[in-house]
């Protein structure tokens, strides 16, 4: 079983990961944003950090993606996440052109050699929750999200999903909103017991 789990900062992707590994006795594939070492660097000195902060995700999700597609598991964090935070960051968090460009090749490389995902499912959350949610667990490094970052994002994912299916991507969305975490577990269940 190869599951991604895709969804804006604050949408819930780890909590439902760590539950779906768990209720499919299969492994699961996390960020680990606490434990790596230039999250801190790129939130305090983004113009020095951007560039090396991105192809490290590139490199740690492409690894998450290889092992996942081989060995089975559930990712909180892919490849096509990591080209909407290059792509959709405000300033100071955007790379210049040149490492932009440079970014994009090294990006679709690895995506030519990713096997196909057996199931995706995008957790979609508005804005409001998504900054409750990044308050309540008071990461220093996430202090100065704003809005319009999160909203920018929020537009990657819109084309990222609409992308992932006109590729033929077996893609659903949840809405997480209303919902407590119980029930985001419950409604992924459903969808990968009738989609995957």
């Amino acid at each position: 079983m190869y599951i991604c789990v895709l969804g804006n900062i604050g949408s819930g992707k780890s909590t439902l990961v760590s539950r779906l590994a768990e209720e499919l006795n299969i492994e699961s594939h996390m960020e680990n944003a606490d434990g790596n070492p230039l999250f801190e660097s790129y939130y305090s000195e983004p113009r020095r950090w951007t560039y090396c902060f991105h192809e490290l995700m590139l490199s740690h999700r492409f690894s998450s993606h290889c092992l996942a597609g081989v060995n089975g598991g559930v990712l909180d964090r892919t490849l096509w996440e990591t080209d909407i935070f290059a792509n959709y960051s405000n300033e100071p968090f955007r790379m210049n052109a040149e490492e932009l460009a440079k970014y994009k090749l090294k990006s679709a490389d690895l995506k030519n050699i990713l096997s196909r995902v057996g199931l995706i499912i995008y957790l979609e959350t508005d804005v409001e929750n998504l900054l409750s949610r990044i308050s309540q667990r008071g990461r220093e490094y996430e202090r100065e999200i704003d809005e319009k970052f999160l909203i920018n994002l929020s537009k990657g994912y819109s084309k990222l999903t609409e992308t992932l299916i006109n590729e033929g991507q077996n893609i659903h969305s949840l809405n997480t909103n209303n919902l407590k975490a119980d029930e985001v577990l419950t409604k992924a269940l459903e969808i990968i017991n009738t989609s995957y």
